[in-house]
């Protein structure tokens, strides 16, 4: 993560729930990352790298379905760790869970590479017929109602 200290980073790994892992590697923050990461598991490389965000803001952020390898309590922590350490930031998000994105400010639907629809997701979940709420709806009604009670609080 570049030139930052060993005591910033070890702060950041532990933020993304990383921290005990690599303090039992034998040596620690001085362990080699094999090729493509492949001495850490894919949910633990999705930790690895939200912790060099964390190290190495930008001004933009876009993830490609980032905690799609994580259990549902690490995704959860990462989505609330998105909305505190990122909230600066425009986050694009390509996801395919609508729990991941029902907050944000904006989702854009896509379908055979158009766009159907974009707006705000309570605008979105409230729209007859629309894209969507048929998604939501698909889910079923208490999973659908729990979206449409998060949508609308804003990524801010």
């Amino acid at each position: 993560a570049g030139a930052c200290a060993p005591e910033q980073l070890l702060a950041k790994l532990a933020q993304v729930g990383m921290g005990a892992t690599v303090r039992a590697l034998p040596d620690g923050l001085a362990t080699t990352l094999a090729e493509n990461g492949s001495n850490f598991s894919v949910g633990e490389r999705q930790l690895l790298c939200f912790a060099r965000a964390m190290l190495q803001p930008r001004p933009i952020m876009m993830l490609d379905e980032a905690t799609s390898n994580l259990d549902s309590a690490s995704d959860d922590a990462m989505q609330t760790l998105l909305r505190s350490e990122f909230r600066d930031l425009t986050l694009l998000t390509i996801a395919h869970r609508l729990q991941t994105i029902i907050d944000y400010d904006s989702i854009v639907v896509l379908g055979k590479g158009k766009l159907l629809e974009r707006d705000a997701p309570s605008v979105l979940l409230a729209k007859e017929g629309g894209v969507l709420r048929g998604l939501a709806d698909a889910l079923g009604e208490a999973a659908a109602e729990d979206l449409r009670a998060k949508a609308g609080k804003g990524l801010k």
